[in-house]
């Protein structure tokens, strides 16, 4: 699996698993001139930005230290942007990171790390 291809797999195990926590899924891979969102979904009242980061090993840290601030700010941005351009008003909009591990094609753990940032 090329390193594409893994980000892909990744969000594709990273909405089935919020799917069965009831969240509802509104956008995947919305692009902004500010950036990228992997994932928009409603967690009851809560509108949620949740970004992906898949990975096979710890070798370079933890999944969710890729997140900087500088992705973040890109995020939260993004997240602006999709909000007034699809008049979208919620109350609460939360942050979330989800890491993915994958081991020889399969998933071996998901995290979900709620209002990261």
């Amino acid at each position: 699996m090329t390193n594409l291809e893994l980000g892909q797999f990744g969000e594709d195990v990273a909405v089935a698993y919020l799917l069965e926590q009831d969240y509802v899924l509104l956008g995947r891979n919305i692009r902004t001139r500010c950036g990228e969102i992997d994932i928009i979904m409603k967690d009851g009242s809560t509108l949620v930005a949740i970004e992906v980061k898949t990975r096979r090993s710890q070798q370079y840290g933890l999944p969710c230290e890729a997140v900087n601030s500088a992705k973040q700010r890109h995020i939260r941005q993004s997240m602006t942007l999709y909000m007034a351009q699809n008049e979208v008003s919620h109350e609460f909009v939360r942050f979330d990171v989800v890491e993915v591990y994958v081991v020889a094609d399969t998933v071996q753990h998901i995290r979900h790390l709620k209002g990261c940032f």
